[in-house]
Formats: structure tokens, C-alpha cells, sequence
């Protein structure tokens, strides 16, 4: 090791503590930050255990790192050191970072009290990126921006699924399960003082503009009444947000929030063709791509077949419309955005794709009262 290097380890063990080897970065932060928090009882021993479900080895250290190479964070470091003749990583975190751990996996264990309704993100990139937006979010104070995409008022089946036959333009029932079934999960937000906005988009765009629209009595829709129904559904979600906005008891979660076009949204921070372009063509040759689209093929046929009355290549087509459509609106979200999202869980995996690792996206899946099934858009 050089002079340089000693002064700089010297420096750094003695405003941090000792340093610790990065491949126990996840033994560390369990023991200090997430064990001393359960019961020592067969409960508590069942909560830790599906945490410890959502925390893998690389998911903490890949979460140590990148807090290391985030500008923003200057309280973890890592670096490589000789110990009994080898190099090994280690990494070290000053106290008022400890103390943000504290509250990060406090946050962590009451996610679990709520996993009744909500699917964590099912990626390790994705709890990775969540550990450390979760953790930038708490040391710096600027906001996550919690998105929750919404759709217009079609009708349902019995199953509580799109069937699409017709359009109105009363609530959102995305909007109103979001609304009813998402307080839990903004709660532990601020609980937490996890600072935090809100965006719910609301769609106006792709695939829903171009459904066959009818009226509840099976009249063709024209241009004009479709829209018109969407800005009834739009005004009617931003009079609801309202109503929880000037509550007592909702203010706190849902002040930040507004609702939004998504066409506009994604106009303002896209070159919506190129990115579809580009999108169409990883969802057609990447291996990972094309195995999202056939997943969904597979899983919307029959009840497309119903409700759609579509053949198995248009059934593909409209699969692939979808992921693109999903994947767009996952391309206009910053490096600090969470998705909370209530209809297609299949679908939803491409929101991520293609994000590089470091930039993913946590999905939260909000299950409420329905079954996974309820609610969902082409699935």
C-alpha cells in the first residue's frame, strides 16, 4: 500500500470506524439497522424472515456502492485494502449515515406489516435502487416522486377486469383503488419523514385513444365523446384527490400529490417516436424483451379472444403495443421516482425494461381487496 493510500485508509477508519468487508455488507446492516428491531417470537422470527426474502447479498451490496459513488451521499465509502496478503473491498459508514440506516430499515419492517396489500419490487436492481432513493431521499430531503398511472372509466367483468365494451365517464376505478388501498403504503412514507411528491397520470394516450368506444348502451363513440369522457373521468379524479387533500386525515399523504395527463407528461420529457422506435426494436431482438412479450401473449389470449374477439397474431401485436406503451412511460421517469401501480402485474415488468441496473425504477404493486387479476388493462 502506498504513503498516500495509508493516509487516506487512516483518515477514513478514524471519521467512520473500522471498515468492514463489502461481502458482509448485508450481515452489517441486517444485524445493526433491522434485527434489533423484530421480536425475539415465532411472529417476529416469521416478519424477519420475509424481509429478509427481499434483501439479498447483492442487493445490499450493490446498494452500498452505489451510495459510495453518489455525490449526494457523502457518509459511505469504500475501498481496497491488503489483508493477509490479498485485496479485499471494504467499506465504511460515518454515524449520521447509521442513524439514516435506522430509519431505512424501520421503514423496511413496516413494509412487511403491510405486505397483505402491496407486492414488493420484485427485482434485486430494483431494491437496490429503492434502499438508496429511500436513503438520498432521507440525507438530502429532495422528494421521491410516487407515480401511480391511471386509467379511464371502461367497463368491467364480473371478474372486475376491462372487458372494454364501454366507456363512461364517471371515476377511475384504478384511481379509486390507488386512493382507497394506497393510504397504508403513503403512511409509512411519512411516517418515516421519507420526503415524498405525487403524480397520477392519468391515460389519455396509445392504446386507450384508439379502443372501438361505446356508450353504456352499445353506441359507437365518436372522437369528440371519447374525449369528452376522458375529462369527465379526469375531473372527476382531480375533485376526489381534492376532497382527501382537504381531509384531516389524508391531507398529510396526499397533499403533494396531482393528476396529469400522461400524454403531456410524456411529451415534455420525451421524443415520444424515437423512444418507441427504439422500444419496438428491443421488445422484438433482445432475449429479455421478447420473452416479456410472449409471457403476456400467452397469459392474455383467451381472455382477449373474449373480450377483444382477436386472432393469436393480433393478440402478439397488441402485447407488444402494450410493453412499448409501458415501457415509454418507465423511460420519461427520473433515477428518483418510485411506481405504485395497481393494474397489470405481468405487464408492469416493463416498466424497468431497458433501465440500466443502477436506474430501475421499484415498482410497488398494490393488491387492496381485488384479486391479481382485478383491474388489469390488455391482460
Amino acid at each position: 500500500m502506498t504513503i498516500e493510500k495509508q493516509v487516506r485508509t487512516r483518515l477514513t477508519i478514524e471519521a467512520f470506524g473500522n471498515p468492514f468487508p463489502l461481502q458482509q455488507a448485508r450481515e452489517d446492516f441486517v444485524a445493526c439497522h433491522i434485527e434489533p428491531c423484530f421480536e425475539r417470537n415465532i411472529l417476529g422470527y416469521e416478519r424477519f424472515r420475509k424481509l429478509m426474502h427481499h434483501l439479498s447479498y447483492k442487493t445490499v451490496r450493490n446498494f452500498i456502492q452505489m451510495l459510495d459513488d453518489d455525490p449526494q451521499i457523502s457518509g459511505v465509502k469504500t475501498n481496497q485494502i491488503r489483508r493477509k496478503g490479498k485485496e479485499v473491498k471494504v467499506f465504511v459508514v460515518d454515524e449520521k449515515t447509521r442513524k439514516t440506516f435506522d430509519t431505512v430499515g424501520r421503514f423496511l419492517i413496516d413494509l412487511i406489516e403491510i405486505d397483505h396489500n402491496i407486492i414488493f419490487p420484485e427485482t434485486e436492481d430494483e431494491m437496490t435502487c429503492l434502499l438508496a432513493m429511500v436513503t438520498r431521499a432521507i440525507a438530502t430531503g429532495k422528494p421521491i416522486t410516487l407515480c401511480t398511472p391511471i386509467c379511464p372509466d371502461w367497463s368491467r367483468d364480473e371478474k372486475g377486469r376491462y372487458d372494454f365494451k364501454s366507456l363512461g365517464g364517471s371515476e377511475s376505478f384504478i384511481a379509486n383503488k390507488f386512493f382507497n388501498y394506497g393510504q397504508e403504503l403513503l403512511s409509512l412514507f411519512a411516517k418515516h419523514k421519507i420526503p415524498f411528491q405525487g403524480v397520477i397520470l392519468f391515460a389519455n394516450w396509445g392504446l386507450e385513444t384508439e379502443i372501438d368506444a361505446k356508450d353504456t348502451y352499445g353506441r359507437k363513440l365518436l372522437p369528440d365523446d371519447v374525449r369528452m369522457c376522458f375529462a369527465s373521468t379526469f375531473a372527476r379524479t382531480d375533485e376526489k384527490l381534492s376532497e382527501l387533500q382537504k381531509s384531516q386525515e389524508t391531507t398529510s399523504i396526499f397533499g403533494d400529490f396531482r393528476v396529469v395527463s400522461m400524454k403531456g407528461f410524456l411529451e415534455e420529457r420525451l421524443d415520444i417516436p424515437e423512444v418507441q422506435r427504439r422500444l419496438y426494436d428491443f421488445f422484438t431482438t433482445d432475449k429479455k424483451g421478447k420473452r416479456l412479450v410472449d409471457v403476456l401473449a400467452t397469459q392474455s389470449l383467451k381472455i382477449n379472444k373474449d373480450r377483444l374477439s382477436v386472432d393469436d397474431q393480433t393478440n402478439r401485436e397488441l402485447a407488444l403495443r402494450n410493453v412499448v406503451e409501458y415501457a415509454t412511460v418507465g423511460q420519461s421517469l427520473d433515477g428518483h421516482s418510485i411506481l405504485i401501480v395497481c393494474e397489470s402485474r405481468t405487464t408492469s415488468r416493463a416498466y424497468n425494461l431497458p433501465r440500466k441496473r443502477d436506474d430501475n425504477v421499484p415498482v410497488f404493486y398494490l393488491k387492496g381487496q381485488e384479486s391479481l387479476e382485478s383491474g388489469v388493462n390488455i391482460l
